[in-house]
């Protein structure tokens, strides 16, 4: 058999890190231990690290039995674990190592099945062997998709990539993570001739092929039956899954412990008997290193742990049958449905009680989680019946369950000829959910359907169809069919025949990608790039349908396409500018590169034919991906393709054009500058070229080819010789040897000179004007005013531009030392001088967009002081400063000291002023018209809470009509800084004005609103709250939100505003602040809140809403049950496990409700079968022994007691007193306790007590809150027919004429997220309709006995 030659990916665990790498990476270590598990590849590894560095490969046996070992070499042991099988393995270990040390070999590697390699014990003795150095240990890494297709290929799968498809798309992956497990799997593929007609058939196929012993010096080894090996690694794998158990610990010493009484199973925990569990872990089906094993793939635990609990509660193997509803307890939350991590678990539980006879079993799984079934299971494993209930309970409860799926979904197996109906019914239903969906992947996934396809014919060509289901539907089609191509091209005939549109033309574009490459025909593709360039442009408002319509097709030309496409014109026969249109300028380009790519050998003449006929005019642009294709082909032969390409090009150009047109068009075509071996081409090809027209214009083409940049200046001299030596080309040498910018560089030197003439004048005018002040400029004084605002000029000028030194200038028009006067000028002017402007007048200025010319000097100041760490003589600076900085506070740039950070540390430094300067500054410039709160985001940014929680405060209090933009400005920062109460009170107070405007008013009330969203939502007539809700901005919604104390109810009350008056717009993703986006996102957020209620408040609202949002907002419910399960599931104890598997105690609260409710139904079974009568015992008998009258609730309940003490106590429940007394005095007829504090409380009445209706919700859910319950608790109704009248209902309900309607009434009174906690058990105790007429008879003749008495 042929092997792969890779070289594998290797784990190399140090004290810090793991680090993956290529096992030749470790050449360069002279010692390595190479782990992996059984059929992992270790082997083949090692030969391929032998062939590599030509060393000679021995096994361990091998090498301490006599073999001739190389002296000194390199030497490849294998398989340590078989030589040191049997007795003295520590021993003969110790002994290989005196070998090698004894033999001299300073290099070695070693590999070794990771369970039989012993951690610091193997290490410490094979230290010998290497001299005490340095011993890597690494561990041979799962195969990826190309090296399971590289064994693939050597195993002669004729498409390994297929092969690899199709593994995934039967949900397989685990078993292409080993060259052995892909070996299995590829020899039932190959055997059979076809893959396993289910995945639950392949998943066992290919688990009994790993159980067997696959090392053929091991094959006579003795061990425990394969069946033995399976049906034990199938414990493992269900105690390791429940349990929550990182792995399986395989040594008589305590295992690690890093938290978690669950985070090991040790085979005394299981009661395990250590040879078969060794064996067990001993098999491709685990994997481990020392002795810490898991499962090697998580799907395939899932698959045997299901099969384990199945076999469990079907009694497989002459063992007695374990209850189905304490099972599903034990994988599953509250909610009977499974947390995450057990989904894979349930799904192949109801696939195995199917498999195993139990179909009703299974059918009771499907209908509590179809979707769980389908998705991580095999719907091939079940009958019609089961499919069909799958497929008619997936979007019961989650429309969009396919969102909430992992990457193992498998939907293939539900597909089959008898569910053909069911599936054309749901296409043309109008639903909102991915049951379409669903029906098409697995329709496209599964076997083929005949009795679907005329369906799905006519869906592709249905253009009211929505186009994902008109593309799914036909790749169903083209996988059906025998000839995919023959299929796609008769759909594309048939769709051409009908009106161009966008979805017609898409649909053809992506039917065309779904081809095999090299059955695409060029002229079908003019054709739909035709078609498609004809389509008018849509609109911004426009559904946009053929979006990425062309990226598909772009991608399967990559693999292969027309030869032809390019040698015509891509747009002839169109009457359309086609490269107009970005996507079809996109695909052409990217067409364009692939074929080139792909022809390498393509000539010259027919590439440049490619090129042109690929654009509209000449001079177009090439896409890069073009130019790097033409490179690449260039660099093939580079000489030879260089000229040839430059000859293809100056053929086709105008003879009129100059030679240097031609050059120029090669520059701007390749990119590239002529190389000196094209200029060397073209010159000896002019010389061979005949006297005449066409020799010279070569002459002159090389000569411009060889004048670039590049090249002149060793080609210059040549040039003139060649061309001289040619004759007749003075002319031309004298105009090839002129600067055609001469005369620009002449003015420009002199515009040049003239300017540093000038420059040099104003220097020399500078220094001797501001030589003599220097002391008073560096003073700041006013009367220095001008110099300091001619410098802040330039500074200012210099800090735009975001130059280095903004001095630069300064320095230039005068020299340093008045440069650095100026600069202390600058400085002291901020912090002592008068400026001349107050608040009010930078609030006005702000207004405007104005500036003062002092500013600028004050901003330069602040900027050299805080450049130089002056920041304690800038503490002395006016207050008005402050707000100089935080308007110019772009003289600080991206990375230098920002001025805004110092002047909101100045405000705070003197707080009551500094908020005083703040409120005027924006005051006036509000006064002044301006509409927003500048340097508002400075202040918020810096820090300094109290601060502009005082400026807020005052800010809104004495002005709550602020312009629109500066109040939602205002309320975002005073969110987080100001307290609730002042926020109340000024919105408050802003409701009550009058002089308010609507806006404002709007916005106010939103306040108030996310503030107290109970009494505020009360208060607002709808016309009302939808203003209010979508009057704030993005910033303030989301601000408020965090602020409010009830956010879950301010988003209830916005969903059911909104969602009621405005639709469900599936695109709204496009457009920011849509109110469907709106609604969108607080369904999304209540999805995820943590509170418990809030999944009951999602379904709630689905009445209250357009019917649009139904869908999302059961999707929402659900997502949100999900989540809670997830935080509250609990995994029990692996002891409580095994012992509740024994028929033992319960292991948690819902198996206690689960072992409660079973003893029940037990008991109810036999009421009206009994020999004995049961139901009597539940009544009053007379003499006569007749039933007469009911008993007490209390002798009902008494008597229910005594009847189930004795079939409780075998689980270890004991039974409490009636009327236990619980929290705050309530009180529960019967309470049940169980160990370990589990407990269930069970309410019971009579049928016809008045508290009837109530008592499930007043009663027994504030019992079963108790801790140790976990909101499990029994309502016990006893039925004692119709001649006893029931209490009427509150909602005028008819009320029920039978126990099991009574049941069914009573269960639906309950809310949904108690339905799985709360059971509701009715008893039917009944007298015989017999008994009944007897009794009545009686009681008649007694009356007329006593009447005529």
């Amino acid at each position: 058999m042929r092997t792969a030659s890779l070289d594998r990916r290797v784990l190399v665990q140090s004290e810090s890190e793991a680090t993956e790498c290529p096992l030749s990476s470790l050449r360069d270590q002279p010692f390595v231990v190479l782990l992996g598990e059984p059929g992992l590849g270790k082997s083949t590894a090692l030969r391929y690290e032998a062939a590599a560095e030509g060393g000679e490969f021995f096994t361990c046996r091998e090498a301490m039995n006599g073999a001739p070992l190389p002296v000194g070499e390199t030497i490849y042991l294998d398989a340590l674990d078989e030589y040191r099988t049997g007795e003295n393995g520590k021993d003969k270990l110790l002994q290989l190592a005196n070998t090698l040390s004894a033999n001299k070999n300073r290099r070695w590697r070693l590999t070794c099945r990771a369970e039989d390699w012993r951690d610091a014990a193997d290490l410490g003795a094979m230290r010998r062997a290497a001299n005490n150095g340095t011993i890597i240990v690494a561990r041979l890494l799962p195969l990826d998709e190309g090296e399971a297709r590289a064994v693939l290929t050597a195993l002669g799968a004729a498409d390994p990539r297929t092969f690899v498809f199709e593994a995934r798309n039967r949900g397989a992956e685990a078993f292409l993570e080993s060259p052995l497990s892909l070996r299995l799997l590829h020899s039932v593929v190959a055997a059979e001739g076809t893959w396993p007609s289910s995945r639950f058939e392949l998943f066992e196929k290919a688990i009994w092929a790993l159980a067997h012993e696959h090392d053929p010096e091991r094959a006579t080894d003795r061990r425990p039956s394969v069946e033995a090996i399976i049906d034990t690694a199938s414990g493992l794998c269900f105690y390791a899954l429940v349990s929550g158990a990182k792995a399986f610990w395989r040594s008589n010493a305590p295992p690690p412990h890093s938290g978690g009484a669950n985070e090991f199973l040790t085979r005394n925990a299981l009661h395990l008997e250590p040879a078969l569990a060794d064996a067990t872990l001993d098999t491709a089906l685990f994997r481990g290193e020392g002795h810490i094993f898991e499962a090697f793939h998580r799907t395939v635990a899932e698959f045997l742990a299901a099969r384990f609990l199945a076999r469990i509660v079907t009694g497989a193997g002459n063992n007695p049958t374990f209850p189905l509803r304490r099972a599903i307890a034990l994988i599953t939350g509250p909610d009977r449905r499974a947390p995450s991590e057990l989904r894979g678990l349930y799904a192949w539980f109801a696939a195995h009680l199917h498999r195993q006879g139990d179909a009703q079993g299974a059918l009771r799984l499907i209908d509590r989680d179809a979707a769980t079934v389908l998705a991580y299971g095999d719907g091939a494993a079940f009958d019609t019946s089961g499919r069909r209930a799958i497929l008619l309970n997936l979007d019961r409860d989650d429309p969009y369950f396919l969102s909430s799926q992992g990457e193992a979904t498998v939907l293939g197996g539900l597909a089959g000829e008898n569910l053909a109906g069911d599936f054309a019914t749901i296409l043309d239903a109008d639903v909102r959910s991915h049951l379409q969906v669903t029906v098409l992947q697995a329709l496209a996934d599964g076997p083929p359907v005949k009795g679907i396809q005329s369906k799905l014919h006519a869906i592709v060509l249905d253009a009211g169809r929505p186009l994902w289901m008109r593309e799914r539907a036909s790749e169903v089609i083209f996988r059906a069919s025998e000839d995919r191509a023959a299929a796609c091209r008769a759909l594309i005939g048939e769709l051409e025949r009908q009106p161009a549109a966008p979805g017609q033309v898409v649909l053809r574009a992506r039917l065309l990608a779904g081809m095999p490459a090299d059955a695409i025909e060029s002229s079908e593709i003019r054709k739909l790039l035709a078609d498609f360039g004809a389509l008018p442009a849509p609109s911004d408002d426009d559904e946009v349908e053929d979006r990425g319509a062309l990226t598909a097709l772009a991608l399967a030309l990559r693999r292969s396409a027309p030869e032809d496409l390019f040698d015509v014109p891509i747009s002839q026969g169109t009457t359309s500018a086609l490269r107009q249109k970005s996507q079809i300028r996109s695909f052409i380009d990217q067409a364009l590169a692939s074929a080139i790519e792909r022809s390498p050998d393509v000539g010259a003449d027919r590439l440049w034919t490619w090129i042109n006929n690929a654009r509209e005019h000449v001079w177009d642009m090439l896409d890069s991906t073009v130019v790097e294709a033409m490179q690449k082909w260039v660099d093939r032969d580079p000489p030879r393709r260089e000229l040839d390409f430059f000859l293809a090009m100056s053929r086709t150009g105008e003879p009129t054009d100059g030679a240097w047109v031609v050059v120029n068009h090669y520059i701007s075509t390749m990119r590239r500058l002529p190389s000196e071996a094209l200029v060397k081409g073209l010159f000896a090809l002019a010389r061979t070229e005949a006297k005449g027209a066409g020799r010279k214009r070569l002459f002159e083409i090389a000569a411009y080819a060889a004048r670039g940049e590049a090249h002149w200046s060793t080609w210059r001299e040549k040039v003139v010789d060649i061309l001289k030596e040619e004759g007749g080309y003075t002319g031309f040498i004298k105009s090839l040897l002129s600067d055609p910018n001469a005369k620009w560089k002449k003015r420009e030197a002199q515009r040049q000179a003239q300017r540093e003439a000038k420059t040099e004048a104003s220097r020399k005018n500078n220094i001797a004007a501001l030589t003599p002040k220097l002391a008073a400029i560096a003073s700041g004084v006013a009367s220095e005013f001008g110099a300091l605002k001619w410098a802040a000029d330039h500074y200012r000028n210099a800090r735009i531009s975001r130059k280095d030194n903004p001095l630069a200038q300064v320095v230039e028009y005068t020299n340093g030392e008045i440069a650095a006067s100026i600069a202390e000028g600058f400085v002291q002017f901020a912090i002592h001088t008068d400026i001349k402007v107050d608040a009010e007048s930078l609030g006005r200025a702000e207004a405007t967009n104005g500036a003062y010319p002092q500013e600028f000097v004050v901003a330069a100041g602040l900027h050299q002081g805080l450049l130089h760490g002056r920041q304690a003589e800038l503490a002395a600076a006016p207050l008005v400063c402050a707000l100089v900085g935080l308007r110019q506070n772009y003289f600080g740039g991206e990375d230098g000291p920002s001025l805004a950070t110092w002047a909101v540390q100045r405000l705070a430094q003197d707080r009551e002023q500094g908020v005083s300067q703040m409120i005027r500054y924006w005051n006036a410039a509000l006064d002044a018209g301006d509409e927003d709160l500048d340097g508002l985001h400075h202040l918020v940014s810096a820090n300094e809470h109290e601060l502009v929680a005082a400026c807020l405060h005052d800010l809104l209090n004495d002005r709550p009509n602020l312009p629109v933009p500066a109040l939602r400005q205002a309320l975002v920062a005073g969110a987080s800084v100001l307290g609730a109460e002042d926020l109340a009170r000024f919105a408050a107070s802003a409701r009550q004005r009058s002089d308010l405007g609507h806006e404002q008013r709007e916005i106010w009330s939103f306040v108030a609103l996310a503030l107290d969203p109970t009494t505020v939502s009360a208060e607002l007539s709808e016309e009302e709250a939808q203003g209010v809700l979508l009057r704030p901005n993005g910033d303030l919604a989301k601000a408020f939100y965090e602020r409010s104390p009830q956010p879950d109810v301010l988003d209830r009350f916005r969903i059911a505003v909104l969602g009621r008056a405005h639709e469900a717009d599936d695109d709204d993703w496009r457009h920011s602040n849509t109110v469907s986006g709106i609604v969108r996102a607080a369904i999304r957020r209540l999805s995820a809140s943590k509170n418990s209620d809030a999944g009951d408040v999602l379904k709630s609202l689905a009445s209250d809403v357009h019917p649009s949002w139904r869908p999302q907002l059961a999707h929402a419910a659900a997502e949100h049950a999900r989540m809670m399960r997830d935080d509250l599931y609990v995994a029990p104890p692996v002891s409580d496990l095994v012992a509740a598997l024994a028929g033992g105690a319960p292991a948690s609260p819902a198996d206690l409700a689960a072992v409660v409710l079973e003893e029940i139904d037990r008991y109810r079974a036999t009421l009206r079968t009994g020999s004995e009568t049961p139901w009597k015992r539940f009544w009053n008998t007379d003499k006569d022994g007749a039933a007469t009258t009911p008993q007490v609730e209390n002798e009902d309940r008494d008597r229910l007691l005594e009847l189930l003490r004795v079939r409780l106590e075998r689980y270890g429940i004991v039974a409490s007193l009636p009327e236990a007394r619980r929290g705050e005095n309530t009180r529960a007829d019967v309470l049940l306790l169980s160990q370990a504090g589990k407990n269930l409380p069970i309410e019971s009445k009579r049928h016809y007590n008045r508290e009837l209706w109530s008592a499930p919700m007043d009663q027994l859910a504030g019992y079963a809150a108790d801790a140790g319950a976990d909101g499990f608790g029994i309502y016990l109704v006893f039925w004692f027919g119709a001649e006893f009248p029931l209490p009427g209902r509150s909602d005028g309900k008819a009320l029920p004429p039978s126990a099991e309607a009574l049941e069914m009434m009573l269960l639906n009174d309950i809310p949904p997220r108690l339905q799985d906690r709360l059971a509701i058990v009715v008893l039917d105790v009944s007298r015989p309709a017999t008994m009944v007429a007897a009794q009545a008879q009686r009681d008649q003749k007694r009356s007329k006995k006593r009447a005529a008495g």
